[in-house]
């Protein structure tokens, strides 16, 4: 978990699936890609892309995983349901699980 953090802290992602990430907030540090968090320091790493979704990673607290909550912008909810699968599966292949 923490190689996983440390490699998306030290080398964010560029694009997920296939949209640009236009904002980053590292919430350990309180940076974001447009000033600080403003929030209580946190090992949560927050992306948004060109596409309005967003994915945020955090270690469990309790157990030894990675959480990933994912939001999807669309115009339906089944088109929203499609496009949470594709994030789900571009960023599990970007850390490299399943």
């Amino acid at each position: 978990m923490a190689d996983m953090m440390d490699s998306l802290r030290n080398d964010p992602p560029k694009e997920i699936c296939g949209s640009k990430v236009v904002w980053v907030g590292d919430y350990k540090t309180g940076v974001t890609t447009d000033g600080e968090t403003g929030l209580p320091k946190s090992n949560v790493l927050s992306y948004r892309m060109e596409s309005g979704d967003t994915v945020i990673v955090r270690p469990s607290g309790t157990e030894p995983k990675i959480k990933i909550y994912i939001t999807a912008k669309a115009t339906s909810r089944e088109d929203a349901e499609k496009k949470l699968e594709t994030v789900s599966l571009s960023v599990k292949e970007l850390l490299g699980i399943e």
